[in-house]
């Protein structure tokens, strides 16, 4: 059962149900580059880009991390198509992924890992007769801040209900150029706490609330895709205008933090 959430604010900020674009012959290529947890390559070939479950493995990459243009870290995949690892990122240094794959090589630009903000408080309304929960998110915008995502995981005793949010969700992305340096609110409307699963009842115990400070590239490839599904000629060309800062092919590297907090159901 997935969580189903509604975003409203003042912003331009709703779910959208976004038709991805497949990447074609060539490979996509996802970097999610942290100073906290772990990082995340992901590299598609013939695939719906961003796909949870990819049909094709890819059966041989290798990764290479560059700091300040410097080699850092290999990294290879193989029989896989997405990798978790640990890596000390600095916010104060430049990162770079290569790619090399079937004897092509393909690098990104260069990207910064954002510093984290600080969560000041949420606020819950609970519809007890519907089994709705409507939570409102508190933070303080910084001068440094400038794109943010949101998520939530939800869990039953200590399991989580689907899929557990560990990067930013591009479906949920926006700047803050209406609140430089203000506290700013957001709502999230909707969160049904109770379902039906394989014929038995679940009810959600908990929440965990994540708020991603992101860097400029996942911001501008959220903002692609949603401008792909608003061109009417964009059936026409399954690839039109989604931004990449990989050269020689499709997909993104960014930089992310997240801050989270918990809530749990009384």
């Amino acid at each position: 059962m997935y969580l189903i959430v509604s975003l409203l604010t003042c912003e331009r900020l709703t779910e959208v149900d976004f038709e991805i674009p497949f990447s074609g012959e060539k490979i996509t290529v996802y970097g999610f580059l942290t100073d906290q947890d772990s990082s995340k390559i992901e590299i598609y070939q013939n695939q719906a880009v961003l796909e949870e479950f990819p049909e094709f493995e890819i059966e041989l990459a290798k990764v290479t991390i560059l700091e300040n243009s410097l080699e850092k870290l290999e990294l290879d995949l193989i029989d896989q198509s997405s990798l978790n690892f640990l890596y000390p990122f600095e916010i104060e240094n430049q990162y770079s992924i290569e790619i090399n794959h079937n004897t092509e090589t393909f690098v990104s630009e260069k990207v910064i890992i954002p510093s984290a903000i600080k969560i000041d408080s949420i606020t819950t309304i609970i519809d007890e007769a519907r089994e709705e929960l409507f939570l409102s998110l508190y933070f303080t915008d910084t001068p440094e801040a400038a794109y943010y995502s949101v998520g939530i995981t939800e869990f039953v005793g200590d399991k989580p209900k689907g899929k557990v949010n560990i990067i930013p969700n591009y479906r949920f992305c926006f700047d803050d150029s209406e609140f430089k340096n203000q506290s700013k609110k957001y709502d999230f409307s909707r969160i049904n706490y109770f379902s039906i699963s394989n014929g038995q009842p679940s009810s959600t115990d908990s929440l965990e609330i994540s708020l991603y400070v992101v860097s400029e590239e996942f911001y501008n490839f959220s903002e692609s895709v949603r401008l792909n599904n608003q061109s009417l000629s964009s059936a026409a060309d399954p690839n039109l205008g989604l931004y990449s800062n990989i050269e020689g092919t499709s997909g993104f590297v960014c930089g992310f933090s997240k801050t989270r907090i918990g809530y749990k159901f009384p």
